[in-house]
């Protein structure tokens, strides 16, 4: 069952998690 979530977990890591963790920073500086 974990091996079909993980691709898709993957992608949105990758894809979504980034944006996040950039949006996390700026709000961290502010």
């Amino acid at each position: 069952h974990q091996s079909f979530i993980s691709p898709v977990a993957a992608g949105v890591i990758i894809g979504f998690g980034l944006k996040s963790y950039e949006l996390a920073l700026h709000s961290l500086i502010k």
